[in-house]
């Protein structure tokens, strides 16, 4: 499946710059670095320059913790410029927090560096859940540097996997099916809706369009991610304007249910929050406002088919409803 443009922002965006934490003239611990998951110890070196690697995954938080010897044993200053993990998948991400400056080695000497990453295991599961996914069995780490008086950008890679035993005890307990839901692309919900705009006319050229996990209409864009688990369904719509007109979202009026048999009764929980744009109207978004729904719902059984319920929940000035119909839903499972 090809991720659009939109969607690579996103995740880009998930990811930030790193921290390096520093220990001068010290060795990698004997014992593993803490952590679930211990990947086998991998080195590499490129002329003067030495890099080792212990690898861990804590299976409670996601995160892959990196503890890195660097050793220049040359004559000139050695540069550490970045810090990359790479999963086998292809995605790359940097550190989680913090930002990155140059570590300069010099020679004859080391430095013991602590890294962690968050990665995007699985573009699909990511897409429709907003998780990261299980751990993969690879990782490649690689360390971007420069040798004083050389202007080339050198990159040493580190590449490290799980053991094939500890890894089929992982998959074996954490690897469980994940089950969501997408928007139905294939019903005329985008042609319906773009003819309705064309009558409506709230500002703007109008048109409607459909993808998997994306709603797209003059100039207002929703991303849904969902999930399942145990007996609850949950999910957020990320709302984001650039559109010429006003909305007011409802947010009690957004439900999910099952479709043909209209609202179920259960119990759910909606929660509002305006992350960019005026506070003062939190349930209004305006060009340059995003606003997050965090939807969550008693769902014993998921559903094959679903119905997400928006016509009265985005309403224009009138009161005008944004949306002619509800969207149908169709239930994913992955992997």
């Amino acid at each position: 499946m090809q991720i659009s443009w939109k969607q690579s922002l996103k995740i880009f965006f998930m990811v930030s710059m790193p921290v390096f934490s520093f220990g001068c003239n010290s060795d990698l611990q004997s014992a593993k670095a803490k952590g679930d998951l211990h990947y086998i110890f991998a080195n590499e070196s490129s002329g003067s320059f030495s890099v080792e690697m212990h690898l861990s995954g804590s299976i409670a938080n996601g995160e892959l913790l990196a503890e890195i010897k660097l050793a220049d044993y040359g004559s000139k200053p050695i540069s550490v410029r970045e810090i990359t993990a790479i999963t086998s998948g292809g995605l790359r991400c940097f550190p989680t927090t913090g930002n990155i400056q140059p570590v300069t080695l010099q020679p004859r000497k080391d430095t013991l560096i602590t890294v962690k990453f968050k990665p995007v295991n699985d573009t699909k599961i990511y897409q429709l859940t907003g998780k990261r996914g299980p751990f993969k069995n690879e990782y490649t780490v690689s360390v971007f540097f420069k040798t004083q008086s050389d202007a080339r950008m050198q990159s040493l890679d580190l590449n490290t996997r799980l053991p094939d035993n500890d890894y089929k005890a992982y998959l074996s307990k954490y690897g469980k099916p994940v089950i969501g839901y997408a928007f139905n692309t294939g019903t005329t919900f985008g042609q319906t809706e773009g003819d309705y705009l064309e009558a409506l006319k709230p500002g703007g050229q109008p048109f409607a369009f459909v993808a998997q996990h994306e709603l797209a209409l003059t100039g207002l864009n929703i991303w849904m991610t969902s999930f399942c688990e145990r007996d609850s369904l949950y999910a957020e719509l990320l709302v984001v304007s650039q559109a010429d007109f006003a909305v007011k979202i409802v947010p009690d009026s957004i439900d999910f249910v099952d479709s043909g048999h209209g609202p179920s009764g259960k119990s759910k929980t909606v929660v509002l929050e305006k992350i960019a744009g005026s506070k003062q109207s939190p349930d209004v978004i305006r060009s340059g406002d995003k606003v997050l729904v965090r939807f969550r719902k008693y769902l014993k059984n998921p559903k094959r088919e679903m119905v997400l319920s928006i016509k009265h929940a985005f309403v224009l000035n009138g009161p005008k409803p944004l949306f002619k119909d509800d969207i149908q839903l169709v239930e994913v499972s992955l992997p």
